[in-house]
């Protein structure tokens, strides 16, 4: 399992807004730093014009900023299979990979919304991070709370990375949380 860097600060963009690539990334490079765009396609778009297309997706990564997987339907994903949560991960996969971008190593949970299973998937398929944005509701099988202080390996709450539980074999990109 990898260990976090010490004094580690992550900035996340999720759903793939266009004021991500139009506001958040000049101001990001202007200022020295990376960020991780979460992406999915899963989103009802009443006004598509409003998020990114797979262009300025890809122009986001050109620019050096982690193109990361926020699932292809955007659903609860504790309500899925794994097959279906899996055939997700694949879908943004896919996508990045039909426009040169690396495939994804981190994960935000849609929602924040997550199980074991998924862990478990992300941990298979490579991923080194996933992250959720709310507090935790669920504890360690210790019965601790999970938190960044308790070393969690189920969750991590807030915008610190979660470790994905596995020996897995190491990704073939990398992460561009700090710069």
């Amino acid at each position: 399992m990898e260990s976090m860097p010490e004094r580690l600060i992550v900035l996340t963009f999720d759903d793939g807004k266009k004021s991500n690539a139009t506001f958040a990334a000049p101001l990001l490079r202007r200022h020295g730093f990376g960020a991780t765009f979460f992406i999915t396609e899963g989103l009802e778009f009443g006004d598509k014009s409003r998020y990114l297309d797979w262009s300025e997706i890809a122009e986001l990564h050109a620019a050096g900023f982690e193109i990361g997987n926020h699932h292809g339907s955007h659903v609860d994903v504790a309500e899925q299979t794994r097959e279906q949560f899996v055939r997700d991960l694949e879908q943004v996969e896919r996508s990045c990979a039909a426009c040169g971008i690396d495939r994804p190593v981190t994960y935000a949970y849609p929602g924040g919304h997550h199980d074991r299973a998924a862990v478990e998937a992300l941990a298979a398929k490579g991923y080194r991070f996933a992250r959720r944005g709310v507090c935790p509701e669920r504890r360690a099988p210790d019965g601790r709370r999970c938190s960044p202080s308790t070393g969690c390996r189920i969750i991590t709450p807030g915008a610190t990375p979660t470790r994905v539980c596995s020996a897995a074999s190491s990704p073939t990109s990398r992460p561009t949380t700090t710069r």
